[in-house]
């Protein structure tokens, strides 16, 4: 036992003087978190880092504490993550340039918290900042900027191509097969025309799709029959895809266009 409280009185000496000489990075971290929490929230709210030396038994040396004024308020969990984040993206001695942030750490922060934020890292130039968000999200987002949406959101929009992996084993997810810049976008559409064909080359036509449909589907099936046109899920287009469909209705009845 002496031996062992012989060790953790050294060891808290260490930590203490680890603390004097790193002051100046300790400092650096303070101020920069706390000019995140000021471009969050404005000047009224302050946000501070403290590390400290955790003296007590069978506990963490460092005690690291992250605060912002109003600590009960909705959302407050989360705006010390996103800013202690960015913090460290600034000042990270890594080479890492990118932060990528799930819609969930956005959660309960307000929207006009969130223009302020994008505003504010949208002059660094030397970092890219990945967010998942949704349509509502954005729709407010649209309406505290203004003018700047444009700038800061919808030019730096990517546009995901992928598919759902829904498994009962894990959470569902998005698998991204690529990944470009949104902008207009046309895309490759298998049509089908099945006006003038009869029942059973519809009813092999309904084999083929259900074939052809699965996991890796990366076309969209355009089903037409006299003046309508209705979208009919995808498939997965291969080589000798299309010479397939065509061989069942006729070639004049399966094609591919870009829309």
């Amino acid at each position: 036992i002496l031996k062992c409280n012989q060790d953790m009185n050294n060891n808290n000496l260490l930590a203490n003087q680890y603390l004097i000489d790193n002051k100046d990075k300790i400092d650096e971290l303070n101020r920069t978190f706390a000019s995140l929490v000021v471009d969050l929230y404005g000047e009224e709210t302050s946000g501070s880092i403290s590390i400290l030396n955790n003296t007590l038994n069978n506990s963490i040396q460092f005690e690291l504490q992250t605060k912002i004024k109003n600590d009960s308020s909705t959302g407050i969990g989360n705006s010390k993550i996103l800013c202690f984040s960015t913090m460290l993206l600034f000042l990270n001695k890594v080479n890492i340039d990118f932060m990528i942030m799930d819609n969930k750490v956005l959660e309960g922060i307000a929207s006009n918290q969130l223009a302020n934020y994008f505003k504010a890292i949208h002059g660094t130039d030397d970092f890219q900042y990945i967010f998942t968000i949704n349509q509502n999200e954005l729709n407010e987002l649209k309406t505290k900027l203004g003018d700047e949406y444009k700038s800061i959101i919808e030019d730096n929009i990517v546009l995901v191509e992928g598919r759902l992996s829904i498994r009962e084993d894990e959470e569902t997810k998005i698998v991204a097969r690529d990944i470009k810049e949104f902008g207009e976008q046309k895309k490759n559409v298998l049509i089908l025309d099945i006006t003038n064909i009869d029942d059973n080359q519809k009813e092999k036509l309904r084999g083929a799709i259900k074939f052809f449909t699965g996991e890796r589907n990366n076309i969209q099936v355009e089903i037409i029959n006299g003046e309508r046109k209705d979208m009919a899920g995808g498939i997965y287009l291969a080589n000798g895809t299309l010479e397939e469909f065509k061989d069942i209705i006729g070639n004049e009845n399966a094609r591919i266009e870009q829309i």
